[in-house]
């Protein structure tokens, strides 16, 4: 549960954001185009997310190191279906609905 209430927090951070570098207006600018999460960890641009990508986003949304590095090899581990190790747009999508499925529970609550 750590784990999802750490993406969780990642996720909204991007959120917040007046503007992405990736995708332009996020949700809390005039226009309300959606930051891309994707684009936004994928700091190379190369389509693909590495561990050590995934794990410098979460220490730049404010995770510890050593939770970052946890986090970072569980969802590359969950979400890599064709075995390089790293996650592509298809294998990322159902990490971020599970992400948010989850944050809707825990509004619920």
């Amino acid at each position: 549960m750590k784990i999802i209430a750490l993406l969780a927090v990642c996720v909204l951070a991007i959120n917040a954001m007046p503007t992405s570098p990736i995708s332009g207006p996020g949700p809390n600018a005039p226009s309300s185009q959606s930051i891309d999460v994707f684009g936004f960890v994928d700091s190379n641009g190369n389509g693909k997310i590495s561990r050590k990508e995934f794990k410098k986003f979460l220490i730049l949304s404010g995770a510890s190191a050593s939770d970052s590095e946890t986090v970072a090899n569980l969802m590359v581990g969950m979400g890599d279906r064709n075995g390089d190790k790293q996650l592509n747009r298809a294998e990322f999508a159902p990490l971020m609905n599970m992400i948010k499925q989850q944050q809707q529970a825990g509004s619920k609550k």
